[in-house]
Formats: C-alpha cells, structure tokens, sequence
C-alpha cells in the first residue's frame, strides 16, 4: 500500500513538472508572436492589512477571485476542500466545522475553543466551529493565507487564515439577479444591487436564499410506510442577507455593515458502515427491512431526521482617517450565533432510536480593534495596532439512550447494574430503560493584544520585516452534568472553570526583488493558539484545562511573473514545527471524544501556484502541495500522519472565453481535484481514512449580450465521495479484539453529483 501511495505521488509530482514545462514552451511561442498585447490581470490582496499586488507580498498566499467563487459554485468553506491543495476541514455537521491548513487542526468544537486556522470576514474574526459556515455569496476575493499569521491576524491563526473580502458599495449604479434551479429540486435566488446616494453616500445591498430536497434516503422511514419529508434528509434551506453603507468624506471613510443568515437545513445524518451487526441488536429480518448495512452513501438507515436550526448577525462599523501622520483604522464588530440541532442520531443503526444527541450553541462576541498604517521617511513603512475581544459561548446538549431488554446495549447496562452493586438502573425485564446525560458548558474569553510590524527598504531591491505581538486570554465559566443519578459516568454540578494563558509571538522576513518580475524570500514565523477546556460528564476531566498549542516555521519561496507576464509561478517550501498540537479523537478507555496535547508534530511541504494565460482567452492553473508530516514525540500517536493533511494534493483548472460572430459570448470552465489518501483523526486508525481520487466540476455560461447570461454547471461529475467526518465506534456493537469492530465506521459523506441551470441579469 505504502508503495502504491509512493508510486502515485511521484505521478502526479511528474504530472505537475510536465505540465509547467509544457506550459512554459507552449506560452513563449505566444508571447513571442504576441507581444506584450496578452497580459495576467494584477491581484490585490489585503494579507498585510494594506492593498498590495499578491506579486509583491513576501507571504504564501492562493487567491480566488469573485468570478471564480460564482463560476466554480463555491458556496461554503466545504467546497473549498477541492478547491486548495493544503486546505481540508473536519465537518461533523454544516454547522460544527473544524479547519486544517499545512498540518494544523485541532477538531475543537467545544464552546470557548479555538481552531488552528483563523477564518475572517471583511477583517471580522469568526472564532468558533459553527463560524466555519459563512454564505460565499457576494464575494470579491477569498485570500488563503498559508502559514502562521499571528502578527497581523492574531490569536489563532497558526497554520494560517482565510481573509474572505465582501463587495462594498460602490460609486456607480451597478445590479445582479440570479435565478436557478438543479438536480434534487435545487432552487437558488441571489443578487445585489449598489447605487451612490449622494456624492458623499454609497449603499450595497445583496441576498441569496437557497434551497434543496434531502441527498440522502432514509430506508427506515420509507419501510415504515412514511411518506414525505421523512423520506429525504440532509436538505438544504439556506437565507442569507447583507447590507453595507459607506461614507466618503475628504479625509475619512466610514463603512457601516450588517449581514444575517438562516440556515432551517436537517441534517447531519450518520450512515453505518460496516458488518451486519450481532442479531442481539438487529435481528436478521428487521436488517433485511431496513436494506441494511450497506456501502451506499445516499441512503441511510438511522430512524433520526435531524433538524437543524441556526442563525447567525454580525453588526460592524469600520472608520478609516487619512491623517498627516498616516492612516488609523477602527473596526469595530458584534456577533451573535444561535444554533439548534436536535435529534442527531450518532449511529446511524435502525434500533428505534437508541442512542441520539441534540445540541443548543450560542455565542456573542465584541471586538474592536484599533490600527495605524504610516512611515518614516521613504524606506521604512509599519503597521500597529491594539485588539480586543469579549466573547461568550456556551452550549447545552443531551446524550439520550434507550435501553431494551434483551439486546447487547441492555445486556452491557445490566452489566453495569450489578457491577456498580445498583448504583446504575438496571433495564425491567421486558421492557426498556431510558437514560439521559443533560450536560451545559459556560466560557467567557476576554482576549487582548497589542501588535507592530515594519518593513525596512535597504534599497530598491532588498527589504526587512520584522514584527511581533503579545496576546493575553482569560477563560471562566463553568461546567454541568444533571441528569440519569449515576449514569455511566456519574454527575457533577457546576465545575468552575479558570485559566489564563499569554504568548509574544515574532515574525521576520527577508526578501529580495531579483528583477521586475522575481521576488525571493525568506521568513521565520511563530504562532499560538491559548488552553481551554474539555466538554463532557467528566469532572476530572472538565475541570483540567489543556495547554496552549505554538508553531515555529521556517519558509523560503519566490514568486514570478515571467514570459512577459502571462505565466505566474509561486513556489514556496516551509518547515513547521507544532509543539502541544490540540487534537481531538474518540477516547475508547474514557468513551468519549478528549481533547489532547500533542508532543511534537513536524509538517514539511512544497507548494505550487501556477496560472498560465496561454492564448487569448485561454487561462489554466494548477495548485500543488506535497507534504510530509509525521508525530516524532508522543507515547500514542508518534509515527503518526497529521489529521487531515494529505501527502500530495493537486487542483487543476481551465478556463476559455470566447466572442462569438454574433456579439454573444461563451465561457468554458473545468476543474479536477485530488487529494491523496489522508485521516479524519490524528489517530490514523481505519475509520478515519478517505481520499479524493479526481473530483471534476464544469461550467459553460453563454452570454448573450452584456446583460444577460445563462449558465450551465455541474459539480462532481465523477461522483467522487471522501469523508467529511467519521466515528470509530465499533467498541459499541462487538466485543473487544473483534476483528469486525476496526470495520464500523458511521460518516458523513460528502454531497454526490449534482447540476443545474441558472440565468443572471446584469444592470
């Protein structure tokens, strides 16, 4: 198998060489019968908290642009999995989403948690897991910053951040409607529309609602005779809606924005993966019933509908004053996030309901933070700034069983019965026990930092930069258990939670203009990511905060502009090395998913960014990575490959644009994703394991003027399925060393093929 892999990776690393090489020969012969007439479009990209051209910025950036969000269906963080090579997220359900990037993931979904990988919305810091499912709709940019940001983006950004940049108003009247329809009764309206007020005010309105009957078939609820909704699961009944207002003094630019989602969406919804389970739990007949197991992923057998409901308001004010002494930036922001999915059926098994969970989440936060961008004469430039957050998160779920005498789950309760000399109920003979575990968690964070970073210019070609930031957090609140007396785990009652921790973490840089069209650099950089607490009916546990997680990285790149500009080539190589990692993983001693340190963990990784404008209208480009990482110091998992970073990933993507006889206009857009064999969990065991082996996605849009255009699309045409996220437990159905226990694994998968049509109206 390690052979296979190794085999596969020199391919596509193969693949790749050979594909630049082609592009590099192909493309001169352009440019030298084309002149300079064919140029790549100049990006710019705010990763330094200043407009700069992603040619000129010293930092491993991957850039999409608004068009391709739209042409490419990118609507959530989750299609962005294909989209970026170093890129993945662990997604128990749309709203509880855990990301990863070069190597850093921490699978944290417990209130006051932080993830690895810091997600930002017009400069607004979106902290927690169910954060992680913004509407991509209306969208500019999304900058992917690879590698620790900590000096400019903060807490939380230790494998590096997502900067997703919204359209503001602008100073002309300009307007957009959408309207489409798809496969599984897929509807979507969207649009925005930005007019100037008066020559001091502008206005930006945008909405998108989306909906979609369920992708998955429930084989439970169709053999008990129900019809309907019941039928279907995992759907899709999204609304979004954003508004900004700017103002454009002499001097001062104020942005006032408001933007509010609703997502009434079921789901998730578990599929057992795996042997027939012991007829102690389902009997022969009744699996026969339910067509289960089976090793399709768009049906299911759990007797649960989730229902899921959440919301999400974000508030903001940014103030930019153009001052003699340079430029001060306040942005302040307000969030509030109120999810609800109740039931959730963990299992995925059809025995009447026996194990499921519900979850209430909330979370408000307030930030503010202040900022100047000025100089000192012409060679040195700087950024500073103060930042501050008060956020309070908090969630409240129960874990439900339901015991029935005579099956193994009532069998290992009764167990427990006498075992616990009656501390725990038993199940009445002949009838069934139910049992409940009502757990609540409290986390206030109060954060606070203070930053600055220059940048020295020795001459024209030479630079420095060097910055630094201190952060501060504080976490209090408090845990609770109530519920069945002594069930399991036994209760406690409002464990108070304590902890502090604080980081100064530095950033340097050199860099080096080797030409107009060459850009080397070099940069050290370090990150942090503070403690928190465990959530779960353990008082032990619950009560022991774990410890911060820092990253120090090493990486060297250049970026080019050759062939007279029509080939870009970014290549960059890092060396990142995380101490105390935070990683969840499912527990089997303490049965429970526990938050650990990691000891060492060391990813090392080559990536690619590549975009080739080969002929008028003709554009490819191609994203790389290939990565080694491995555990070199922890009792448990040393040896171990990082969660969610595959080996080598790869996306590839063309695009052409023509202009017909007749005025109109055509658009071809295809892209393929892979992703070589990777691990949903730190632990690297069986369950856990997915790929992505070749996704293709394609688009034809025919403009028939400059209004109107209708588009056709597909996604995943090769009805490639990988894993979103899995569970590991087989303990629960077959005793221990059973072989068939490595073999169950409930995911959630990924969504299948799907396409549609839609028109846009321009005005």
């Amino acid at each position: 198998m390690e052979e296979v892999g190794m085999r596969q990776n020199n391919i596509h690393a193969t693949l790749v060489a050979a594909f630049v090489l082609a592009i590099a020969g192909g493309d001169n012969a352009h440019a030298q019968s084309d002149g300079q007439s064919l140029v790549i479009e100049e990006i710019l990209v705010t990763a330094r908290k200043k407009v700069e051209n992603l040619q000129e910025v010293p930092i491993s950036i991957n850039v999409i642009s608004g068009a391709q969000v739209a042409a490419q269906r990118i609507a959530s963080t989750e299609d962005l999995i294909a989209r970026i090579p170093t890129f993945n997220v662990n997604s128990n359900s749309p709203t509880s989403i855990t990301p990863a990037l070069r190597g850093a993931s921490s699978l944290n979904t417990t209130p006051g948690g932080d993830q690895s990988v810091g997600l930002f919305v017009d400069e607004i810091y979106y902290g927690g897991s169910s954060d992680w499912h913004p509407d991509l709709f209306d969208v500019e940019r999304i900058e992917v910053l690879r590698g620790p940001q900590g000096t400019l983006f903060g807490r939380n950004v230790v494998g590096g951040a997502l900067n997703v940049v919204t359209r503001d108003p602008g100073d002309e009247f300009e307007g957009r409607t959408l309207f489409g329809v798809g496969t599984d009764g897929y509807t979507e309206i969207a649009g925005y529309v930005s007019w100037p007020i008066n020559d001091r005010w502008a206005a930006h309105l945008a909405a998108s609602d989306k909906s979609r009957d369920g992708l998955l078939t429930s084989t439970y609820s169709g053999r008990l005779g129900n019809t309907g909704d019941r039928d279907k699961t995992d759907d899709l009944d999204k609304s979004s809606f954003r508004a900004k207002l700017r103002y454009a003094g002499d001097s001062t630019e104020w942005i006032l924005g408001a933007s509010y989602t609703k997502d009434n969406s079921s789901g998730p919804t578990r599929d057992y993966t795996g042997p027939p389970l012991p007829e102690s739990i389902l009997s022969a007949a009744d699996a026969a019933l339910y067509r289960f197991p089976d090793d399709d992923p768009d049906t299911t057998a759990s007797p649960v509908e989730a229902e899921r409901s959440a919301e999400f308001v974000t508030l903001s004010s940014k103030i930019t004053w153009d001052t003699d002494f340079g430029e001060i930036i306040s942005l302040t922001a307000y969030r509030e996030v109120d999810s609800n999915e109740t039931p959730v059926d963990v299992i995925g098994v059809p025995v009447f309901e026996q194990l499921d969970s519900n979850s209430i989440d909330n979370v408000e936060q307030f930030t503010q933070e202040f900022r100047i961008n000025s100089n000192f004469g012409d060679n040195f430039d700087y950024t500073a700034g103060v930042y501050y957050l008060d956020q309070d998160a908090s969630e409240a779920g129960c874990v439900c069983y339901t015991f029935h005498d005579g099956t193994f789950f009532g069998f290992i309760q009764n167990l427990f019965n006498r075992l616990t000399g009656g501390a725990m109920p038993p199940v009445p003979a002949g009838g069934t026990l139910y049992v409940d575990s009502n757990q609540s968690m409290n986390i206030n964070t109060t954060s606070i930092a203070a930053y600055l970073q220059g940048t020295y210019r020795f001459n024209d070609a030479f630079s420095a930069t060097l910055g630094v930031r201190w952060t501060e957090d504080e976490k209090t609140g408090s845990s609770t258990v109530t519920g069945t007396p002594n069930f399991i785990f036994g209760n406690y009652v409002d464990a108070p939670l304590d902890g502090s921790w604080s980081s100064t973490t530095p950033k340097f840089i050199l860099d080096w203009k080797a030409t107009d069209d060459v850009l080397l650099y070099a940069s050290y950089a370090e990150g942090f990511k503070s403690g928190s607490f465990q959530y779960g009916d353990d008082a032990q546990l619950a009560t022991a905060p774990f410890d911060p997680e820092e990253v120090q990285s090493i990486e060297i790149g250049a970026k080019t502009q050759l062939l007279n500009d029509r080939l870009q080539l970014n290549v960059s190589y890092y060396d990142a090395t995380y101490d105390g990692q935070q990683n969840a993983f499912f527990d089997p001693v303490a049965g429970r998913v526990v938050i650990v340190n990691v000891g060492e963990l060391e990813v090392k990784g080559l990536e690619l960014d590549l975009v080739a404008l080969l002929s008028e209208g003709l554009t490819v480009g191609l994203n790389f990575a290939n990565t080694d990482s491995e555990v070199i110091d922890d009792p448990d998992f040393e040896g171990n490959q990082a969660a969610l970073t595959p080996d080598s990933a790869m996306s590839l993507w063309v695009a052409y644009d023509v202009e017909l006889d007749n005025g109109a206009g055509l658009t071809l857009g295809l892209d393929y994703q892979y992703k070589d064999d990777f691990y949903t969990e730190i632990s690297n065991e069986a369950p856990f394991g997915t790929k992505i082996d070749g996704l293709v996605n394609a688009q034809i849009a025919y403009r028939m003027n400059d209004r109107v255009t209708f588009s056709l699309w597909g996604k995943n045409l090769t009805d490639e399925r990988y894993k979103l996220y899995s569970n590991d437990l087989g303990g629960f159905f077959f005793p221990a060393g059973d072989p068939r226990s490595a073999q169950v694994v409930m995911p959630r998968w990924s969504e299948r093929r799907t396409a549609g049509i839609s028109v846009t109206i321009d005005f």
